[in-house]
């Protein structure tokens, strides 16, 4: 979970998750799961398994300010999970 207080938002909050390094990619087949949450709500997500690359999410925001927490989870035990997202106008 982190939390990325008073984010500049525009229309939309467009990113991408993925499995990082392809030796773990290899030897733990979990995936990961990414949500993101808007001023405490979850307002997209996007599941990330070991061949997908990357995993486009996207969510309509209200331009201003606000709280986004990024919560990446997954079964395995030390399961990197990238992601990049960007804020739209």
């Amino acid at each position: 979970r982190i939390t990325f207080p008073a984010l500049a938002l525009g229309s939309q909050l467009v990113g991408y998750v993925g499995i990082a390094d392809v030796f773990t990619r290899r030897d733990v087949r979990d995936s990961g799961q990414l949500e993101v949450e808007i001023a405490g709500k979850v307002v997209a997500s996007a599941r990330a398994g070991v061949d997908d690359g990357w995993v486009r999410f996207a969510a309509p925001t209200t331009p201003g300010t606000s709280d986004v927490t990024i919560v990446v989870r997954s079964r395995a035990p030390g399961r990197l999970v990238c992601f990049a997202a960007e804020a739209r106008q």
